[in-house]
């Protein structure tokens, strides 16, 4: 930026250090007016129109398929996956890309006191899950909508508190505090295969890799079979008729004791499938002391018996352990690519590399109690949310992470138990309906609910981050524009909410068309540090939803009143003086001098040296106006004529 020194007040004004006579007339007035607000950036966003060259300030969305938790919407000077991303939401589904739907609907299909246990399973044509109540164990059909009793004591009744279920093809594993237990799928009597030591207070079962692994307190047991034989065979039977005891750390045709934790208070509470181990997570402490110890994950390594051929399980390593004072109260594999952790702080993503290692990612949830976890196609449902007040679960993308660690990814909120208002009580646990595609999940003090087939939730809402423009100057958020597709199928409510929650109504649009926009004001037209939006959509078909598109905003400072100037400049080889004098200097040069700040739209100094004002300013047009044919190669070079200019002041 380069200045002029106006010696013996020989000029009138300079542009960039570059000096000018006025030249104004009746026909070529100078001119000063005020100008629509416009901020001076480039234009660094990856969203067409984003940028701030124009008028306006502008900032807009149009897809939120990277999920929940951004504050504060500032996308040109954060992670490139923010514009893509909203604070909240209750009843929407935010997963296609371009498109906000409504959810389906939840009902609740069993009514219980407190939580239990609960399974997926998929058997004969039908899907379902099995769940604790008491200490009885019921089969919900999805075919039915309605529960059965599995005797799984051998169809006999008695007191013992279930710890754990799972399911694999046709079989059904119960443990409690009398044993381990084996029956067929969907409501077939069980079978007590394994006895439990009388001193057990916690278990744990899971096949994983063609083994059965059993947990009692601090030990492990792997299994290889779950059907252990009945026949006495001197020295390797391990005791004739059912039910067998677990086995020692020697071994027999059943299985071995795997290992035992140094801890005598170490419970383990998940075991889960590595591409080449088994995962074992547990925690140190009792029931009421848990939150002030630690956390970790052991793997245990497969590996091949030299002389039985058969795949043998390693002694367990450590292979992470969380922060002190969280600890894992569910995991759940996805492909041999990644580990699920919920944990008393929230839902982590762990990388899982050779060998059993993993890599502990951030928070993906944070600040959230979540119980329970399980997989279903690319997504991760996780119980703990509170969705607009509701129990409810979250809902992670896999294929979606959200930042530079690879390891936080995109969530959302999802289904919730509708018209259950969430006070007191959790969810407790999560499953799919069998191979349905519906979620059932458990709430404490309520029961089972069971996402609708088809029918949708009444109404849903999205939350945008607070739009602050990068910048903490007040602004006027003016203009609202919201794109969605009605079709004859719902409505939509555009508002806007302060800093401090406070939610105002915009405007609401009905539409039989398939696409269509609501226009309205920003906000109450008072500046404003930042605003954020609430988009509601509402069905009016049971099945069909409306669609939520995107939005711009339009915005302008309201502490910045710039002014253009319209200045006609002389230009001309030889110039008068107003003492009389004439100075003599190329016109071309400052033609094209002006020309490339124009271009450029660098902002330089402006000086008037009549009123002494001096003011930085962007040159905005220049225009070379000429009557004079040139007499000359010389004339030509240095055409006589007028400079119009305009320029923007910049504050």
């Amino acid at each position: 930026m380069t200045t002029y020194t106006n010696t013996h007040s020989r000029f009138d004004c300079a542009i960039n250090g570059v000096p000018f006579f006025f030249a104004q007339s009746d026909q070529y007035p100078l001119t000063r007016d005020q100008v629509e607000t416009n901020r001076q950036q480039i234009d660094s966003s990856s969203e067409p129109g984003e940028q701030s060259l124009q008028s306006w300030w502008y900032r807009s969305q149009s897809s939120f398929h990277l999920g929940a938790g951004m504050k504060y919407y500032d996308p040109i000077r954060g992670n490139a996956a923010d514009q893509f991303r909203f604070f909240d939401s209750a009843g929407v589904n935010v997963w296609t890309k371009g498109e906000v739907t409504l959810l389906r609907r939840t009902e609740k299909k069993v009514t219980q006191t407190n939580w239990g246990d609960m399974a997926s399973w998929s058997y004969g044509g039908d899907s379902g899950v099995l769940y604790e109540d008491g200490d009885d164990l019921y089969c919900y059909k999805a075919s039915t909508g309605a529960s059965t009793e599995v005797l799984y004591r051998g169809g006999s009744s008695g007191n013992s508190n279930i710890w754990d279920i799972d399911v694999s093809g046709e079989n059904y594993f119960v443990i409690n505090s009398a044993g381990i237990y084996k029956g067929t799928l969907p409501t077939g009597d069980g079978v007590k295969v394994y006895n439990v030591p009388a001193s057990m207070d916690y278990g744990y079962v899971r096949w994983v890799k063609d083994h059965l692994f059993i947990t009692v307190n601090n030990r492990i047991y792997d299994m290889v079979t779950a059907s252990p034989a009945t026949d006495t065979d001197p020295g390797t039977d391990p005791g004739g008729a059912l039910p067998h005891d677990l086995p020692t750390a020697v071994g027999n045709d059943d299985g071995r004791l795997l290992f035992t934790h140094p801890e005598d208070d170490w419970k383990w509470n998940a075991i889960e499938p590595g591409p080449d181990c088994v995962f074992i997570s547990g925690y140190a402490g009792t029931d009421t002391t848990i939150h002030g110890n630690r956390s970790s994950i052991y793997a245990s390594t497969a590996e091949i018996d030299n002389i039985s051929a058969v795949p043998e399980f390693t002694h367990p390593v450590n292979v992470a352990e969380l922060p002190h004072g969280e600890y894992i109260l569910s995991m759940c594999a996805y492909l041999n690519q990644y580990l699920v952790l919920t944990t008393t702080e929230g839902v982590r993503i762990c990388a899982i590399g050779e060998g059993g290692q993993l890599t502990i990612g951030p928070l993906s949830i944070e600040d959230s109690f979540s119980y329970y976890c399980t997989v279903w196609g690319n997504y991760v449902y996780v119980t703990g949310a509170n969705v607009a007040g509701y129990h409810g679960l979250y809902r992670l993308d896999l294929s979606s992470p959200v930042d530079e660690t690879g390891l936080r990814f995109a969530y959302a909120k999802d289904v919730y138990a509708d018209r259950l208002v969430s006070a007191g009580g959790y969810t407790a646990r999560v499953a799919t309906l069998g191979r349905t595609g519906q979620i059932a999940f458990m709430v404490d003090g309520s029961g089972i609910w069971v996402e609708h087939a088809t029918n949708l939730v009444d109404s849903g809402w999205l939350q945008t981050g607070q739009i602050r423009m990068d910048t903490w100057e007040d602004k006027l958020f003016q203009y609202l524009r919201t794109v969605y597709n009605g079709s004859n199928h719902g409505s939509i409510t555009a508002g806007w909410y302060s800093v401090l929650g406070t939610y105002t109504a915009l405007g609401t649009r009905t539409d039989t068309y398939n696409s269509s926009t609501l226009e309205t004001n920003g906000s109450d037209l008072t500046a404003r540090i930042s605003v954020g939006y609430t988009f509601t959509l509402a069905q009016y078909s049971a099945t069909v939803s409306p669609i939520f598109n995107g939005y711009q905003a339009k915005v302008a400072p309201t502490n910045v009143k710039d002014r253009k100037l319209r200045l006609p400049l002389l230009c001309a080889r030889r110039e008068m003086m107003r003492s009389g004098g004439t100075v003599t200097r190329s016109t071309w040069d400052r033609i094209t001098a002006l020309e490339a700040l124009e271009r450029t739209g660098a902002v330089v100094p402006y000086q008037d040296f009549g009123t002494g004002e001096s003011r930085n300013v962007v040159v905005e047009k220049v225009q070379f106006v000429s009557t004079q044919v040139a007499q000359s190669r010389q004339e030509a070079g240095d055409p006589i004529g007028m400079l119009i200019v305009e320029l923007r002041t910049v504050t």
